[in-house]
């Protein structure tokens, strides 16, 4: 355990309040230890800052990648409900331009 100060039990407030690892979830863990790993280009056990800003500019990329397909994905649904919505009020102004014409 790291150790702040003589007191431990500050020392561990300051590790679960300050530092978040109190936080933590199992889940959370084995997702940073992930990646890690994926980031650890050499199996070193150690990131360097290149290895470090490669993993970074990569999940960058992925991201925006995803985030592009999400949003032409819903670009698409969008222009599909506007041409449904369209061509029902195209409708209902024929029926209304026949009633309009029968009245005459």
């Amino acid at each position: 355990m790291i150790r702040c100060s003589d007191d431990d039990s500050a020392d561990e407030d300051y590790l679960n309040t300050i530092a978040g690892l109190g936080d933590d979830s199992d889940d959370e863990e084995e997702k940073v230890m992930k990646a890690f790993d994926l980031a650890d280009i050499d199996g070193s056990e150690q990131i360097s800052r290149q290895e470090f800003l490669d993993y970074a500019r990569n999940v960058t990329l992925k991201t925006e990648k995803m985030n592009e397909r999400l949003e032409d994905s819903r670009l698409r649904v969008i222009e599909k409900k506007v041409e449904e919505n369209s061509k029902k009020l195209d409708r209902i102004c024929e029926m209304l331009e026949a009633m309009k014409n029968t009245k005459q």
